[in-house]
């Protein structure tokens, strides 16, 4: 199979990856809340996604570096995925949810770094490309997000929710079959390059800094929605805001091969943290609808600049035979266990002081990650 073509296929993936996102993060709320469970269970349901991507991918990703190929282990992981939601069908509420939905959580977990390490190994050199197969995940969770709204305001959330989730899971697992049967990288091979990644100060360093970056986020997504409806605006608004959000994300995603050949990473992810200040103190500030949208466009820099210079540079750091596990460590800590962190101190600082004061927090994290990030190192391309 030709390069081109099989990141057509990835393409369609990642469009079918994100839109399951686009159903799940809007909708699992609603659907929890309508089978009976307090917002205390809600929270809790909800976390745990966030907590078996902190601590399943890095398996998943050695066992795609060094016992499976990646093709295999997409297979399984997509299809029990999706069964984990059809079972809502044969099983009763209560505890069986929380089962149900952690078996999702671990099957789910890994496919993004996955993706993410297979992408690369096609790209070859031109890993500044990425973003031009990774956009369509961007374009599939507005398309899902959207349509699967509008089905549901019409229909019982409870008897599609489940279904509609189980069916595009089961799409992802029938373009896994499409790609090639390709030998896990590091079969065979000696561990030293593991090692390497794994006492990389360096590499650390970065991973640390990311994380801190990403406590920051921890507001936006648990409290953005509800800060909005604070100041008076309706759900409208709310969804447009979000739009705005994920349309700059894509725009910076077009252009990242362009800037990622100009600048370095360093420069980028500078520039995507220190957005990060500018935006989250116009939240904070600011409750014109004008300013709270054009607000919305920095995140085209704090998440669309700073996943495509990251993942760059984590394949840029590291050994090629060990992309999976790199991608998936580095998902772990800075994208997940930063997230995790974020949630975990934004429900006090907002109970105590307001969401404003929450947002200035938030603002001040993005300056010292913006600072924190001035002493990592260049990465050169690992043979």
């Amino acid at each position: 199979m030709s390069p081109k073509s099989a990141l057509k296929k990835i393409s369609i993936f990642y469009f079918f990856y994100f839109g399951s996102l686009g159903i799940y993060l809007p909708f699992l709320p609603i659907f929890l809340k309508a089978k009976g469970f307090s917002g205390v269970e809600i929270a809790f349901l909800i976390s745990l996604l966030p907590i078996f991507k902190l601590i399943s991918p890095p398996f998943w990703g050695y066992m795609s570096d060094v016992l499976f190929s990646p093709k295999k282990v997409l297979i399984a992981t997509t299809f029990l995925s999706g069964v984990s939601f059809l079972m809502f069908y044969f099983l009763p509420g209560g505890i069986y949810t929380y089962l149900l939905l952690s078996l999702y959580a671990l099957f789910r977990a890994p496919l993004i770094p996955l993706m993410n390490s297979l992408t690369f190994r096609f790209l070859g050199e031109k890993i500044e490309n990425f973003t031009l197969v990774r956009v369509w995940g961007s374009v599939g969770f507005i398309v899902f997000a959207t349509s699967v709204g509008k089905l549901l305001a019409k229909a019982s959330i409870v008897e599609y929710f489940p279904l509609l989730m189980a069916l595009i899971l089961f799409a992802n697992m029938v373009v896994s079959f499409l790609f090639p049967d390709l030998e896990p990288p590091a079969k065979g091979k000696s561990k030293e390059k593991l090692l390497r990644l794994l006492t990389n100060r360096n590499f650390i360093y970065f991973i640390l800094v990311s994380m801190i970056s990403r406590i920051a986020d921890g507001p936006y997504y648990s409290f953005f929605s509800l800060h909005l409806k604070s100041l008076g605006f309706h759900e409208t608004f709310i969804g447009v805001a979000w739009s705005v959000g994920v349309i700059a994300e894509i725009v910076i995603f077009l252009l990242a091969p362009r800037f990622l050949k100009r600048f370095s990473l360093k420069f980028i992810l500078f520039i995507a943290y220190f957005a990060g200040v500018i935006r989250w103190s116009l939240v904070a500030a600011f409750s014109q609808p004008l300013i709270l949208l054009f607000s919305q466009l920095f995140h085209g820099l704090t998440f669309g600049a700073f996943y495509a210079a990251s993942v760059s540079y984590v394949e840029k750091s590291n050994p090629p035979e060990f992309r999976a596990t790199a991608q998936s460590i580095f998902a772990s800590f800075a994208f997940n266990l930063g997230v995790l962190l974020g949630y975990f101190y934004s429900g006090p600082v907002e109970e105590r002081f307001g969401s404003s004061v929450l947002f200035f927090t938030a603002a001040a994290i993005s300056l010292i990650a913006s600072f924190l990030i001035l002493f990592v190192k260049n990465p050169e391309r690992v043979k």
